[in-house]
């Protein structure tokens, strides 16, 4: 009998403590609950767009550059294969982690020039995070397709820059009509949230 009394007690006290460790934790734990149904629920309603064209400075297509169906919009990624000898000119200047290993030959730098869809990437984000902070500030409310279609129009035309033959052996007319919508542009995008006719051309 005093054996289960005790094993009882045991029980309960068991119970307690998850309880009391349960309760401890639920503020925390519903927190995070309802940030990842958020993320969950806004990633399903974020425009998709695909931006696999990459163009070099002078608008032209990188030689590593995806076109065709598919993608939407071009961005510059930088394009090592034309900048001068010795520089990085023609890539994009970003951030680099100062803990990569000096063999890699970044001697500890935070900044360094880079090519690729991983600049391409931040161009098209960060100026589709700027237009809705932008829209926010100015109380402008957008649907997804509203906002999607904007991001497609506000950019710069590239297809008169792809004239010509060949180009550092790349067939130019293969890429006509191929680059998406245009290489983006921020101004372009804000000016339309703003409401600001953009003079033609």
């Amino acid at each position: 009998m005093k054996g289960i009394t005790l094993r009882k007690r045991g029980d309960r006290l068991l119970r307690f403590e998850k309880e009391q460790r349960r309760t401890r934790r639920r503020p925390c734990d519903l927190r995070r609950r309802q940030r990842r149904h958020q993320l969950r629920k806004l990633s399903g309603r974020l425009p998709q767009l695909r931006f696999g064209h990459l163009v070099r400075p002078d608008y032209l297509p990188a030689y590593y550059t995806n076109y065709g169906p598919g993608c939407n919009v071009a961005a510059p990624g930088g394009d090592a294969s034309i900048s001068p000898a010795g520089t990085s000119a023609a890539q994009v200047l970003s951030t680099l982690p100062s803990e990569l290993p000096a063999e890699l030959g970044t001697d500890g730098a935070d900044y360094g020039y880079m090519q690729g869809t991983s600049m391409a990437c931040p161009h098209v984000s960060g100026v589709a995070a700027l237009g809705l902070s932008y829209a926010l500030a100015k109380g402008r409310h957008y649907t997804v397709d509203e906002f999607k279609s904007m991001l497609l129009t506000a950019v710069n035309d590239i297809d008169s820059y792809i004239i010509g033959g060949t180009k550092n052996g790349m067939v130019l007319r293969n890429y006509r009509k191929n680059m998406g919508t245009g290489s983006i542009d921020a101004y372009q995008l804000l000016m339309q949230i703003e409401g600001t006719p953009l003079p033609a051309g």
